[in-house]
């Protein structure tokens, strides 16, 4: 009976553990981790740590897992950690400084401001990402990242902004632009009806050929992953652009936004191509 009791005691204080994640030089917490497990070498569940860094593990069904975040070098680690505080070490990309001297004109392209058809509910681990074409013939400074939506959550709600190029010979997203954890708060974005996300510090260029840009909802300020009250307006155009959608908790690849709503009867958008309202705030 002992051995029992104790057992019983032991696995509870084994699997239920919290960790938190650092920064390895400055010792600050890191916000909205990826946590992937794996199992036989196969992905099998997601999760992200809260905005404090912090995670728990409940169960051992897994053979090792792995940490990821932009800006940081990845860690895999095998079973269970010793340690309460995992440290990522900085993954260093030395950028070009561009200079914008005594610009303030602006203009804007992308679809934030085509006529609403729906509204969608955004929920944790959920991305959606936007190609938006470049019309000029070279690269052009992001002041801002515009998009419309409302949220009703008493709490603090987070987002995550990404910037991919484009997969060559492909419509769909590529690789990651900007290797910097961009997390915002939506209660600091709201202008009228629209979201502004300033990144004008960031340097961040359109490439000639275009590129992605990402919204991906990760929570509120303790969520650990769960819903999130949020309705992003969503447009029908006619234009040769595209919306790609991926649910990270379902450890699902980028599918087309358009493929989601075949067969249903959604008014007003017959042969027209459903696309996320977003984007992008240029210097001119």
């Amino acid at each position: 009976m002992k051995k029992i009791i104790l057992s019983f005691f032991f696995f509870n204080f084994l699997f239920g553990q919290n960790f938190e994640i650092k920064d390895k030089l400055t010792k600050e917490a890191i916000p909205f981790v990826d946590i992937v497990y794996y199992k036989n070498n196969e992905k099998i569940k997601f999760s992200y740590s809260d905005i404090d860094g912090n995670f728990s593990i409940e169960d051992k069904n897994f053979d090792f897992f792995t940490i990821n975040v932009l800006g940081y070098k990845e860690r895999k680690i095998d079973f269970l950690p010793k340690e309460k505080i995992i440290f990522l070490e900085q993954d260093t990309i030395l950028l070009k400084e561009i200079v914008i001297s005594n610009i303030k004109n602006t203009e804007n392209i992308g679809l934030v401001y085509e006529p609403k058809i729906i509204e969608m509910s955004g929920f944790s681990g959920f991305e959606e990402c936007l190609y938006i074409k470049n019309p000029y013939n070279y690269k052009k400074k992001v002041k801002a990242i515009l998009f419309k939506g409302k949220y009703k959550s008493k709490s603090d709600v987070f987002i995550r902004l990404n910037f991919y190029n484009r997969q060559d010979e492909s419509i769909f997203p590529g690789k990651e632009l900007l290797n910097i954890n961009l997390i915002f708060n939506l209660k600091n974005l709201k202008r009228k009806n629209t979201f502004q996300i300033d990144v004008s510090e960031y340097d961040v260029l359109i490439p000639k050929e275009g590129f992605f840009v990402g919204i991906e909802y990760v929570g509120d300020k303790k969520s650990y992953g769960e819903n999130i009250e949020i309705k992003i307006e969503h447009n029908a155009t006619q234009l040769d652009t595209f919306t790609f959608c991926r649910n990270k908790y379902k450890l699902k690849d980028w599918i087309e936004l358009n493929s989601t709503f075949r067969g249903m009867n959604i008014k007003k958008i017959d042969n027209k191509i459903l696309n996320i309202s977003l984007g992008v705030e240029v210097y001119e």
